[in-house]
C-alpha cells in the first residue's frame, strides 16, 4: 500500500478511535432541543438485553445520540447538503411563501397504526358512551398547504385520513376539521412549525363548540376576537420544522400571539395538581433560540391540566384529551365550561377513564389531534 493511502487510513481510524472513545467517557446529554426529544442513555448491560439483542440496538441508538460533537457534524452535513441542492433537508423544503413544508408520504403500511388507532376511539366510546364523545381531526401544516408545496414534493395525507374518518363509528360525532382549515385566506399555521398558530386554533374552536353546542345548547356562544387581548408572545419561533432542518433555509422566524380571554384572571389553572400562575408559560419565550415555545401554551410539562372558570359553575365538564395541537386549543375552548380536564397523550401511558369521569363529573369528551397523529403514530396510552 503506498504511504500517502496508509496514512490517510491511519489518520481516519485515528478519528474514529478518538471520536468514540470521547463519545464514550465525555458526559451524556439528557436531552436535544433542537430535536426536542430525549437522547438515548446508555443502555443497561443485563444478561437478557445481551443475549436476546436488545442490548446491541440500544447500544447503538446511544451511539447516534450521543456521538462527539454530533450537532456540529449534523449542521456540517446539511450545509453541505444545501450547497450540493440536495431536494429535501432533513426531510423539509422551503415551498412558496416562505413555507418549511415536510415531505413525508403515507402508505398501506400505515393502515395498521390507523386500525390500532380506532380501536382505541372505539374503547373510550364503550367507557363515556359514544353519544358524548366527539373527534376531531385537523390536517397538518404541510397537509393544509399542499399548494405551497415544490411541483416534485406530493403529500397524500388526505387520502389516508379519509381512511381514519371512515372507520370511526357513525354513532360517534367525527369532525374533519379540513372542511373549516384548507384554502383560507388568513395564515392557520406558522410557517417554520408543523402546528397550527392561534388563528388555525381559533377557527377550530369555533367551529367545534358550535357542534358541541347542538346537543349542550346551554353553553355560550364561542367568543369574537374582539373579546380577547391579544399580546405579541415572540416574533422569534423557530419551529420544528426549522430546528429539523437547522434553519438551513434561513426562513425568519414566526411570531407566536397570546390571546387573552376576557375576565381570564379569574380562571385557575392547574399542572399536575399545582396552581400555575398566568394564562400561559411566558417564561419559556425567553429561553434559547431552539427552545420549542409552542409549549407557552399549557399542557404539555404534565400529564393532567385542569381549567376552572368558577363564573361557569353552572357549566358542563369536558375531557379533553389528544397530542400538541390541543394546547392552544385548550386556552379558548376552557372558558365555555366549568372545569377542563385536558390529558397530554404523549405524556400518558395509563388513563383511567372511568375513574375520570364519575369522580368530576365529566359530561362531555373531545379527542382533538392532527392527522399524523392518526395515521403514522399509534395511540400508546392505555384506557379503562
Amino acid at each position: 500500500m503506498p504511504i500517502r493511502n496508509l496514512l490517510f487510513v491511519t489518520i481516519f481510524i485515528a478519528i474514529l478511535f478518538v471520536s468514540g472513545a470521547w463519545t464514550l467517557f465525555s458526559e451524556d446529554h439528557n436531552r436535544s432541543d433542537v430535536e426536542n426529544r430525549n437522547l438515548a442513555q446508555m443502555p443497561n448491560a443485563k444478561l437478557q438485553n445481551l443475549l436476546n439483542g436488545k442490548y446491541a440496538k440500544d447500544f447503538e441508538d446511544y451511539l447516534k445520540d450521543q456521538f462527539f460533537a454530533r450537532e456540529f457534524w449534523l449542521q456540517y452535513l446539511f450545509e453541505l447538503q444545501a450547497a450540493v441542492k440536495f431536494s429535501d433537508i432533513g426531510g423539509v423544503v422551503k415551498g412558496k411563501d416562505n413555507y418549511l413544508l415536510e415531505t413525508r408520504m403515507y402508505n398501506n403500511t400505515n393502515v395498521s397504526n390507523i386500525n390500532k388507532n380506532i380501536e382505541k376511539i372505539h374503547q373510550l366510546a364503550g367507557i363515556i358512551g359514544a353519544d358524548r364523545l366527539y373527534v376531531a381531526v385537523a390536517p397538518r401544516q404541510t397537509q393544509a398547504n399542499q399548494d405551497k408545496l415544490p411541483f416534485y414534493v406530493m403529500n397524500n395525507a388526505d387520502e389516508y385520513m379519509d381512511i381514519f374518518l371512515s372507520k370511526i363509528s357513525a354513532d360517534i360525532t367525527k369532525i374533519d376539521l379540513r372542511n373549516y382549515m384548507k384554502n383560507r385566506q388568513n395564515d392557520l399555521y406558522f410557517r417554520t412549525d408543523h402546528h397550527w398558530n392561534i388563528n388555525g386554533a381559533y377557527l377550530a374552536y369555533r367551529e367545534i363548540l358550535n357542534i358541541i353546542r347542538k346537543t349542550y345548547p346551554q353553553i355560550s356562544r364561542p367568543f369574537e376576537k374582539t373579546d380577547y387581548t391579544i399580546q405579541l408572545g415572540t416574533e422569534k419561533f423557530y419551529g420544528s420544522l426549522a430546528r429539523r432542518s437547522r434553519d438551513i433555509y434561513g426562513v425568519p422566524p414566526d411570531r407566536i400571539e397570546l390571546w387573552y380571554p376576557k375576565n381570564h384572571e379569574n380562571t385557575i389553572i392547574e399542572v399536575e395538581g399545582k396552581k400555575h400562575e398566568g394564562y400561559f408559560d411566558l417564561k419559556i419565550l425567553n429561553r434559547s433560540k431552539y427552545i420549542n415555545k409552542y409549549f407557552t401554551f399549557l399542557g404539555a410539562s404534565g400529564k393532567e391540566t385542569v381549567y376552572t372558570v368558577p363564573q361557569n359553575d353552572n357549566m358542563p365538564n369536558v375531557l379533553i384529551i389528544g397530542d400538541s395541537y390541543a394546547l392552544p386549543f385548550t386556552s379558548l375552548i376552557s372558558q365555555h365550561f366549568y372545569r377542563t380536564h385536558l390529558i397530554y397523550l404523549r405524556n400518558v401511558s395509563n388513563l383511567d377513564v372511568s375513574r375520570m369521569i364519575e369522580n368530576n363529573d365529566i359530561s362531555i369528551m373531545l379527542m382533538i389531534a392532527h392527522s399524523d397523529y392518526v395515521i403514522r403514530e399509534r395511540i400508546t396510552t392505555n384506557f379503562r
